[in-house]
């Protein structure tokens, strides 16, 4: 083997490893960090086609007024799953774009400011999540329901928008 092989074939291991290590499943607080969520605002949109005519359904919920333990609860929920990275947010302008092949959507927004004064935002649709903090990283759930859990605690939670 000629030595540009070698070279060649050591390139291609690092960038194996290093993909590899990149996309492993990591923990919600090794994504946005570990502090508690001093508040947080939260909207969750249902959209379907019933009978033709399309329906959206909304509900919001934040967690002034005294919900610090709504915000727990939001949390741990979200501690419950782990996300793997993609390789697009290490592109300068990741967009999460994912197409829902099923005819009803659920997309949850949400902002969170933490304890220490942070800030991020993430977006679910289906398994996918992008979390926007000091930079775009687009991820996917382990759990494949993790937008109906989100979409259920806003129900519980929160209250209906007038759509």
């Amino acid at each position: 083997m000629s030595r540009k092989w070698k070279i060649a074939l050591g390139v291609l291991a690092v960038l194996t490893v290093f993909c590899l290590w990149y996309t492993r499943p990591r923990s919600f607080d090794k994504l946005v960090g570990d502090e508690e969520f001093q508040n947080f605002a939260m909207t969750a949109l249902t959209m379907g086609n019933k009978g033709g005519k399309m329906v959206s359904d909304s509900w919001q919920l934040d967690s002034y007024e005294g919900r610090e333990e709504t915000a727990r609860t939001l949390r741990e929920l979200l501690q419950g799953c782990q996300y793997r990275v993609s390789l697009r947010s290490l592109l300068p302008f990741s967009n999460s774009g994912t197409v829902s092949s099923n005819a009803s959507i659920t997309a949850i927004v949400f902002v969170v400011g933490t304890e220490n004064g942070d800030s991020f935002s993430a977006v679910y649709n289906g398994a996918a999540a992008t979390f926007y903090a000091d930079r775009t990283i687009v991820t996917r759930a382990s759990d494949p329901d993790i937008s109906e859990k989100l979409l259920a605690f806003a129900q519980e939670y929160g209250w209906e928008s007038d759509s």
